[in-house]
């Protein structure tokens, strides 16, 4: 005799009875997926195609230890400078503020870097890393259309302000407190 109700789903479950989820990755759509690819280049993840530093990254123009230093950066500007837009109602890093710890911190690491990187180096990196507009260089080289002179100079001006910004990260790792490295 078959069993009465509604039938039971497939799948494996836990010892208790409940099914277990299984969760796949939604990548968007065909059309999303092949623009995330044609941003960090053949073989690398599209996952990293979230920022200006990840595509730099995943198209080997700057290393690991650039990122590190990148989201060093990223962290301190989105305390001591607060969120630079609202990108959606969802973003993870959207929360009340701050603790006031975390503030006197993160104006201590911010004051270091105007100590230690330029004024017009940290413009560049403030539009690269906290407020990740895409330069135009990038997206020529994206495009795979040749660049200009001027996006040779920006390219060059850009990439020794991330040098800097290695630098001046090292330097704050090395000889700042071990608390204050976060």
């Amino acid at each position: 005799m078959a069993r009465r109700g509604r039938p039971r789903k497939a799948g494996r479950r836990y010892a208790n009875g409940r099914l277990i989820q299984v969760r796949s990755g939604d990548n968007g759509t065909p059309q999303l997926a092949a623009k995330r690819r044609r941003l960090v280049g053949a073989g690398a993840d599209p996952v990293l195609s979230t920022s200006p530093v990840d595509i730099l990254f995943a198209r080997q123009l700057v290393d690991d230890e650039t990122v590190v230093a990148a989201e060093w950066f990223r962290k301190t500007a989105r305390v001591f400078l607060g969120a630079p837009m609202r990108r959606n109602l969802l973003d993870p890093e959207r929360s009340s503020e701050p603790p006031e710890a975390a503030q006197r911190w993160a104006e201590t690491r911010y004051c270091f870097l105007a100590e230690t990187i330029d004024a017009g180096r940290r413009a560049e990196l403030l539009n690269l890393i906290h407020f990740t507009i895409v330069p135009p260089w990038l997206v020529h080289l994206v495009n795979g259309q040749p660049l200009s002179v001027r996006d040779h100079h920006d390219r060059a001006r850009q990439m020794a302000a991330l040098r800097d910004l290695v630098k001046a990260y090292v330097a704050w790792t090395r000889a700042g407190p071990k608390a204050a490295v976060g």
